[in-house]
């Protein structure tokens, strides 16, 4: 045994507390990397003079991406999603359309393509 026990032992503490902080903050800057959300309000033209409202959350993690559609308490999910740096598509699930977008200046702005409509 050696006569700086105290010492050691304290030495030890602060190695052990040190690795932990490492972890620590490696598995926040992970989950800060992983997944981000943001919230968009959509406006659809229908024609020229009604406009359709809609917010929506963009949820991307490392390796996809989802859309969710609010409407009050309702929820659509959208994970046919094809996400890359200058636009954003996407497929709704229930109804026979698509989304094309362009990203521009931190918005989007493109088309909405109803198949159900000849």
């Amino acid at each position: 045994m050696c006569k700086y026990k105290g010492f050691i032992c304290m030495g030890r503490k602060k190695t052990a507390t040190r690795f932990l902080i490492v972890i620590f903050y490696f598995f926040l800057l992970n989950l800060t990397i992983a997944q981000k959300n943001s919230l968009w309000t959509g406006k659809l033209k229908l024609n020229d003079s009604t406009d359709l409202k809609f917010n929506f959350e963009i949820s991307e993690t490392s390796n996809s991406t989802q859309i969710t559609i609010r409407n009050a308490e309702e929820r659509i999910v959208i994970d046919e999603v094809k996400n890359t740096a200058d636009s954003l598509n996407f497929k709704m699930p229930v109804f026979d359309s698509e989304f094309r977008c362009k990203k521009n200046n931190g918005a989007l702005t493109g088309l909405w393509l109803n198949h159900s409509r000849k």
